[in-house]
C-alpha cells in the first residue's frame, strides 16, 4: 500500500510500471547471463509495480487456500471452531519459525516461509536467509504442493474415519407373504 502511495504522489496514479526494488541473491549476480546492478552484498533490479502486486495477490490466494484447507483437514478431528482457529494459527506460526529460524537450509521447501509475501515478492528474504531458492515461482509451487498434500490426505482421513465408525449395514430380505 506504501509503495502505491508514493507512486501516486511522486508519478501519476495507476501507473503499474512504477519501479519496485528487488534484491538479487549473489549467486544470481555472478551468472554470466545477470542484466542488473551489482552491488557489494549482491545486487539488484527493479520490478514493475503490477507485476509486484500480481505476484503479491497469487501468493496471497495460494495462502489463503492453504490456510482453508488445512483448518477443514482439522475440523475432521477437532470438533470446537474455536480450536480449530487456534490450531491453524499454531500451526501457521510454528511453522513459520521453525523454518526461517531453525531450519534455514530447506527454508525454500516449507510452504510457512513464504507467509511473509512482501520479503518475498521483493527478493529480501532470499538475502536475509541466505537461501537462493527462494522465489514467488518457487513459493507458488511449494504452496500448491503442500495444499494438494493436505487436501489428500484429509480426504483420505474423512473417508477412514467415517468407513471404521459406519455401522455394517446388512440387506433387509422382503417378505413377499404379507403382501397376498
Amino acid at each position: 500500500m506504501l509503495l502505491v502511495l508514493v507512486g501516486t504522489l511522486f508519478n501519476r496514479f495507476g501507473d503499474l510500471n512504477y519501479p519496485v526494488l528487488y534484491y538479487d541473491h549473489p549467486s544470481i549476480v555472478e551468472s554470466v547471463s545477470y542484466t542488473g546492478h551489482v552491488s557489494k552484498n549482491g545486487g539488484f533490479h527493479f520490478l514493475a509495480l503490477g507485476d509486484y502486486l500480481w505476484e503479491s495477490m497469487f501468493l496471497v490466494f495460494l495462502i489463503l487456500l492453504l490456510i482453508l484447507v488445512l483448518s477443514n483437514f482439522l475440523s475432521i478431528f477437532l470438533k470446537n471452531t474455536f480450536t480449530i482457529y487456534i490450531a491453524t494459527i499454531a500451526i501457521f506460526t510454528v511453522g513459520y519459525v521453525v523454518s526461517t529460524q531453525i531450519l534455514e537450509d530447506y527454508s525454500y521447501l516449507s510452504p510457512f516461509t513464504y507467509l511473509d509475501i512482501p520479503k518475498v515478492v521483493n527478493g529480501e528474504l532470499t538475502m536475509v536467509l541466505n537461501q537462493p531458492g527462494i522465489q514467488v515461482k518457487t513459493g507458488c509451487i511449494v504452496l500448491i504442493v503442500s495444499t494438494v498434500i493436505v487436501l489428500i490426505t484429509g480426504y483420505l482421513s474423512f473417508y477412514l474415519k467415517t468407513r471404521t465408525h459406519r455401522p455394517l449395514k446388512i440387506g433387509r430380505s422382503k417378505d413377499l407373504s404379507n403382501k397376498f
